[in-house]
């Protein structure tokens, strides 16, 4: 369901409707990236070392706020 907040957002940029909204659309579209992301994660950390996986873990895991900082600015 929170899917749909992706095309929706693309929608909601082409039709130049108000920047506070296109925000909050898009903001909201990225918390089911962001659960992947995590998800996708975790599941190559168990696969990996120590080293990866705390490497993996330190780029991956800030992505997410990189994008909200990003979408603000």
């Amino acid at each position: 369901m929170l899917f749909l907040t992706i095309p929706i957002g693309f929608i909601i940029n082409y039709l130049h409707i108000n920047n506070i909204t296109i925000f909050i659309v898009n903001f909201i579209a990225i918390i089911p990236l962001t659960i992947m992301l995590n998800s996708t994660t975790k599941g190559i950390t168990l696969h990996a070392g120590d080293i990866l996986s705390g490497l993996l873990n330190a780029t991956f895991g800030y992505i997410s706020l990189f994008l909200i900082y990003f979408n603000i600015i």
